[in-house]
Formats: C-alpha cells, structure tokens, sequence
C-alpha cells in the first residue's frame, strides 16, 4: 500500500467528516445565540438601572465563542471524542461573557 493511499481516511472517517460539516455550525450557532441574549438582558440592565438609578455600574461587556479551529484543538489536547454531547458535557468554555462593573 502506497503512503498516499495510507493518508486517506477510510469511509467510516469520511462520513465522519461529512456529518460534522453539517452538525458543527448548528451546534456552534447554539453558543452564538446564547450569548446574544444574555448580552440583550445585559443591556435591559443597564438601560433599566439608568433609569432607575441615574448610572450605570456596568462599565463593559465583552463576549466570545470559540472558534472551530480552537475548539478542535482544545478537544485534541484533551483527548476528548469528537462527538456533539460529549463536547458539550467536557468543555465548558465554548461561550462566555465578561461584565466589568465599578
């Protein structure tokens, strides 16, 4: 068997791949769409206190998802399965929301 055929995953891998390019985007929009509306009750907070209060304690608010790229890495790193729920259940930094307040 030649190198080059050795490189080519066998169709078990290839299906593999084919769902997760289905599956992945969906699974990261999940993330996305959590961390919009924690930042839209975030900003109800803010609007809500300035009213009530006369000032706002939030002084700033950043938000992230992780990349594919990061999460996979993270995943190889930590030898976890590349499985949808089993990615969920083990990484639990795949969202995040940072508020600094004075």
């Amino acid at each position: 068997m030649s190198s080059a055929a050795s490189n080519i995953p066998d169709e078990d891998m290839r299906e593999f791949a084919r769902r997760m390019r289905a599956e992945f985007p969906r699974f990261l929009m999940q993330y996305r769409f959590a961390v919009d509306e924690m930042l839209t009750k975030v900003s109800i907070l803010r609007e809500e206190f300035l009213h009530l209060h006369r000032y706002n304690p939030i002084e700033h608010v950043a938000s992230r998802v992780k990349s594919p790229q990061s999460l996979l890495s993270k995943m190889a790193r930590r030898g976890i399965a590349p499985e949808l729920d089993t990615i969920r259940e083990q990484i639990t930094d795949i969202a995040g929301i940072l508020s600094v307040c004075r």
